[in-house]
């Protein structure tokens, strides 16, 4: 069985792709996938680690960033405007339009789909910040 979790690194999609960050190069194709008509649900975890390494560089880390991955990107230059607007367009995709939101959404509302909802809303606003005024 898979790990499946409200947390932005609670799930096997965003585990394999926390291995593949090796540069900002890899956070920019992350946020790529943001162009499509539909976003599934591995690229959709793709793009939410990719956002919390920006939110982290610019000094915002989520409270359950991996240490592996904190690791990973301590040597990435600090993300300019452009690729902080990249990961905040990329992150309004995901909400508007991903198979992961409606695995989220599927029934009724509940603790664990308003859990989820809270994360992505507290990385919009920890990106907000990073954005600055």
């Amino acid at each position: 069985m898979g790990a499946w979790g409200t947390g932005p690194f609670e799930n096997d999609s965003a585990l394999d792709f926390v291995h593949e960050v090796n540069g900002a190069d890899v956070l920019v194709r992350a946020f790529e996938a943001a162009n499509t008509d539909y976003i599934d649900v591995d690229e959709a975890s793709a793009i939410v680690v990719a956002a919390e390494c920006v939110a982290a560089l610019k000094g915002f880390a989520h409270p359950d960033l991996p240490e592996d991955l904190a690791a990973q990107i301590a040597g990435f230059a600090e993300p300019d405007a452009e690729l902080i607007a990249l990961a905040r367009g990329s992150l309004e995709a995901v909400m508007d339009d991903s198979e992961l939101v409606e695995l989220w959404n599927e029934g009724e509302p509940n603790e664990e789909s308003n859990r989820f909802h809270a994360e992505m809303a507290g990385l919009a606003e920890r990106l907000a910040k990073a954005a600055g005024p």
